[in-house]
């Protein structure tokens, strides 16, 4: 009986000995955060029965950090490549459920063009996993407010369109979806080549809509590229130039022969937007394509 008695006081004295040695992981998540180096900035915590993480990024906005109070191991990493046009990290921001990181070329930053790209990727933290979330020309974060503006452009070459304003917060939910219209957002100088070029196609829009006062024909024939909307007078000719647009590049691409008839307005055939001409359409980012993939016109 005396053994059996001592056997119990044994396993109590050693269970509670278990028990105020336990670690108190959240102790430790916190005494982590709070000497973390100035070069380093806390992002976010995960604290449950399960895990005690600490996220935190760096100087380079290319990786960020996961310390695991479990182990007292820090693990790397690294954010996704993309593609080239959508340039590298530029900022990270964390909510209660994701990481956010912003991609733009480097020497584009908040610089709210009509010809950058712009994407955004988030991290979730329960699956540890990264997947894309949506693509736009340029990403603003505001870290006062915990929150993200995308903008994307709806404009010809010489910025007269529209603008939208999306926000988002750090765990991609949308706050806002505002369109913005522009007019003379990028002001073309007079005597210039470019101006020459604007006030041409001024004028062709003019020739065309009267062309199709008449008898609905144009008043001369043109062949138009499909992928760039480059306009020639013969087919032969088109096929035979090269076209920046081309994915095989313009030393392999040519341009492509844009099939459908001569309109007043084109129309997308992805996502129904209307344009006055094919090489307005054409330079424009397409938002039910993705990727940067630009309008396409329908025949």
């Amino acid at each position: 009986m005396l053994n059996k008695y001592s056997s119990l006081l044994l396993l109590i004295g050693v269970s509670i000995l278990m028990v105020s040695c336990k670690k108190d992981y959240q102790k430790i998540s916190v005494e982590f955060i709070h000497n973390l180096p100035d070069t380093c900035v806390f992002l976010t915590q995960v604290d449950n029965d399960a895990e005690h993480l600490v996220f935190y990024k760096g100087s380079n906005c290319n990786q960020f950090y996961c310390y695991t109070a479990e182990t007292d191991k820090v693990e790397e990493i690294k954010c996704p490549k993309v593609e080239e046009y959508y340039g590298s990290p530029r900022n990270i921001g964390a909510g209660k459920e994701n990481i956010i990181i912003g991609y733009m070329m480097d020497d584009t930053q908040g610089e709210a063009t009509i010809d950058n790209n712009a994407c955004v990727q988030i991290y979730n933290l329960k699956t540890r996993s990264f997947k894309e979330f949506t693509t736009c020309n340029t990403v603003e974060f505001d870290f006062g407010k915990n929150q993200l503006l995308c903008q994307t452009f709806d404009t010809n070459k010489y910025g007269e369109g529209s603008r939208i304003d999306e926000i988002y917060d750090f765990d991609g939910k949308l706050l806002s979806n505002n369109e913005v219209e522009i007019v003379d957002f990028e002001e073309v100088p007079s005597g210039t080549l470019a101006a020459r070029e604007q006030e041409a196609l001024e004028q062709e829009r003019i020739e065309q809509q009267q062309s199709f006062g008449n008898n609905n024909r144009p008043a001369r024939t043109l062949y138009y590229c499909e992928l760039c909307g480059e306009e020639y007078t013969n087919v032969q000719d088109l096929l035979n130039n090269s076209c920046l647009r081309n994915k095989m590049g313009s030393t392999l691409g040519h341009h492509k022969l844009y099939e459908g008839s001569i309109k007043s307005v084109y129309t997308c055939r992805y996502c129904g937007k209307e344009y006055s001409s094919i090489k307005d359409m054409v330079f424009n980012s397409c938002l039910r394509r993705g990727g940067g993939e630009r309008h396409v016109p329908a025949l």
